[in-house]
C-alpha cells in the first residue's frame, strides 16, 4: 500500500467534517453583521438628532438662511416655533419613504418667556428593530432681530 497520499474516505471525512462546522457557524455569522447593520443604523439615526439639535441650538437669521433639516428650511421652524407656545413639527413633509430613512418630530414647548424646551425624536422608516432616538434640551428663546 502506498502512503504517499490521502484515500478517497479521508478526503470525503474531511469535507463532512469542513461542511458541518461551515453550517454551523454560518447563522452566526449571518446574526452578527445583522446586528453591525442594526447598530450603524441607530448611529445615523443618533447623528441626526444631534445635527438637528445643534442647528436650533446655533440658529441665527443671519447665518442660517439657507440651512435646512430634511426638506424644511430652518428659518421656518424657528418661526414656527416663535409663533406658538407648544407646537409639533414633523419632518419631512414630503412622506416618499424612499427618499428618506428617517422621520424627525421636533416638538418644542415654551418653559416661561424666555426658556424653550425642544424633543427631538428620530424614528426609523424600516424595520422596527430600532428603537427611536430622543434627545432633550432647554435653550434660550430665539428673537428675531
Amino acid at each position: 500500500m502506498d502512503d504517499r497520499g490521502f484515500t478517497l474516505i479521508e478526503v470525503i471525512l474531511a469535507l463532512f467534517l469542513l461542511g458541518l462546522i461551515a453550517v454551523t457557524f454560518l447563522p452566526l455569522i449571518n446574526t452578527a453583521l445583522e446586528n453591525i447593520r442594526l447598530s450603524n443604523e441607530r448611529n445615523q439615526m443618533l447623528l441626526l438628532a444631534e445635527t438637528v439639535m445643534e442647528q436650533i441650538k446655533h440658529f441665527n437669521y443671519e447665518s442660517s438662511e439657507n440651512s435646512y433639516i430634511l426638506d424644511m428650511k430652518i428659518v421656518n421652524i424657528i418661526d414656527v416655533f416663535s409663533k406658538t407656545d407648544n407646537i409639533n413639527v414633523n419632518l419631512p413633509k414630503d412622506k416618499d419613504k424612499d427618499k428618506w430613512p428617517y422621520v424627525c418630530h421636533i416638538h418644542k414647548k415654551n418653559i416661561n418667556d424666555k426658556l424653550w424646551a425642544i424633543t427631538i425624536t428620530i424614528s426609523y422608516n424600516g424595520e422596527k428593530k430600532i428603537k427611536n432616538v430622543v434627545l432633550q434640551t432647554y435653550m434660550e428663546k430665539i428673537e428675531k432681530d
